[in-house]
């Protein structure tokens, strides 16, 4: 072979390589953007069944409200009390509030159906304080410490400090017209406890023994509620109507 032959065969094997090269070049960067390809689909299905059992989620849980509605208009229907229409409509306007403001909680919340008790409360307790116009609110909270309760109780316990904001408004108002509320939120070593008091002039002394026999319909749906979550409700006088609202504590549902 002459110079120019050995040239001409070197520029052929060059030209081999580099198309080989570039072809190896091309089949990695394919696999990589069809693996790529390949774990967005993976991570769209993951998001879309996650979607899906969100949705199905959101409907049980609406459904499961209307129906707590439902039984609440039933209850106002069928007790005895006579109401004005004005009063009927606020306390049903405050009850679906209460559970209103749990639904605008988890438009903005991912924890799993789990709430944060302490925000939860607080809002609340200053959304439904604008019905029965109170004068102040106080909070008695732990610090640096967050309290996860499931929804479904966080419901049941919501309903209940409703049906106490609401009964406040109604009688516990001082001589100086004053409403003031104080609501205290604290875990114990096995349960929860949550504390309602207000400045009014209380209940009988023996009202511990009649709250299970009250026909009154807030009285009648704390019971409900209370039992429904396994919880314990006490009264005590202490400078106005104590309530004490006791649940035991889960690990892992509270």
């Amino acid at each position: 072979l002459n110079f120019y032959q050995l040239i001409f065969f070197a520029s052929i094997a060059s030209t081999f390589a580099i198309v080989i090269g570039l072809g190896v070049v091309y089949i990695r960067k394919e696999n990589k953007r069809k693996q790529a390809l390949a774990e967005l689909n993976d991570s769209l299905n993951v998001a879309l069944d996650y979607n899906h059992k969100l949705i199905k989620e959101i409907h049980h849980r609406i459904k499961n409200n209307l129906q707590l509605v439902i039984s609440m208009l039933d209850l106002q229907r069928m007790n005895e009390k006579i109401y004005t229409m004005e009063e009927i409509l606020t306390e049903v306007q405050a009850r679906i509030k209460t559970i209103a403001v749990l639904h605008e909680y988890f438009n903005y919340q991912q924890d799993g159906g789990m709430v944060n008790l302490i925000e939860y409360i607080q809002k609340l307790a200053d959304t439904q304080s604008t019905f029965i116009n109170a004068n102040k609110i106080i909070y008695n909270f732990p610090n640096n410490q967050s309290l996860y309760i499931p929804s479904e109780k966080a419901i049941l316990l919501g309903l209940m400090l409703n049906e106490l904001i609401t009964n406040a408004g109604k009688y516990a108002r001082n001589f100086q017209n004053e409403l003031i509320i104080q609501i205290q939120l604290k875990q114990n070593s096995n349960n929860y406890e949550l504390v309602f008091a207000d400045n009014g002039p209380g209940l009988p002394n023996d009202f511990n023994e009649s709250i299970a026999n009250s026909e009154s319909l807030g009285f009648t749906l704390l019971r409900v509620f209370s039992g429904q979550m396994n919880a314990h409700i006490q009264y005590k006088y202490a400078n106005g109507a104590t309530f004490t609202i006791q649940w035991e504590f889960n690990a892992s549902k509270n």
